[in-house]
């Protein structure tokens, strides 16, 4: 079994067993705690590849792919990082063109993009193996479904939709 599988495996046990002693807090059986665990996964999950793990800590992002105009989530380096490539679209939604910008530790990138275009921004950072940190991703601005289109019902204020962020 690979040292990547072993981490998965253990941090989901550990998360199980956080979720079970909040659960009987406040009095939910299992059916319960699977649907919450189902729907607390669903909304955390950052589509991360390569030389990391996605940690618990993440903030701004939807359970249907959509990131707010601020989203944030820790991660966890397997070995040396020298590139995080953040890759996206932007809907057509935007009034404009976009600022969006990367943060990690003190390394910072930003890039303009349309809408309804695709976007990667390569940041170039020095991340030693098993080192956690935090990326946070921010939009210059957002937009409403609700306001663009009359046939939503949607309030939520978005921001981009994130395809991959790669750890390499």
């Amino acid at each position: 079994m690979s040292d990547d599988l072993k981490f998965v495996i253990t941090d989901y046990i550990q998360n199980r067993a956080m979720w079970n002693a909040m659960a009987k807090r406040v009095g939910l059986g299992n059916e319960g705690l699977d649907q919450t665990i189902e729907l607390y996964t669903a909304a955390i999950m950052v589509p991360i590849t390569g030389k990391a793990l996605q940690k618990l800590g993440t903030h701004g992002f939807e359970p249907d792919g959509f990131m707010q105009q601020r989203g944030s989530f820790r991660f966890e380096t397997r070995a040396d990082i020298r590139q995080i490539d953040v890759i996206g679209w932007l809907p057509e939604q935007h009034p404009g063109e976009v600022e969006i910008g990367v943060t990690c530790f003190e390394y910072e990138l930003s890039q303009r993009c349309r809408p309804g275009a695709s976007f990667r921004i390569g940041l170039p950072v020095e991340i030693a193996p098993m080192t956690e940190g935090a990326v946070c991703i921010e939009l210059s601005t957002a937009f409403q479904p609700s306001v663009c289109s009359s046939e939503s019902s949607d309030s939520r204020i978005l921001g981009c939709i994130l395809i991959a962020v790669e750890f390499s």
